[in-house]
């Protein structure tokens, strides 16, 4: 199985430069060859993540961006 996350674009160094957070989802497909799985993770629109109020917390099954790429 591999995991691909999404790398940081010039938007996402917008966001992170006006204290805006932008969620990722893991999908729930899965695109099969053979006997090996390949997940692609989706990122929320920019657009989304601007006009999300401050203290509005992201939805359940979001993840926050920044914690994907801070960990070790």
């Amino acid at each position: 199985m591999t995991i691909k996350f999404p790398s940081k674009t010039i938007g996402d160094k917008l966001l992170e430069l006006i204290g805006k957070r932008r969620a990722i989802y893991f999908p729930h497909e899965i695109n099969n060859f053979g006997p090996y799985g390949y997940y692609t993770w989706k990122k929320e629109s920019i657009l989304k993540a601007l006009l999300r109020p401050y203290d509005k917390p992201l939805p359940k099954e979001a993840v926050e961006m920044d914690i994907i790429y801070d960990s070790p």
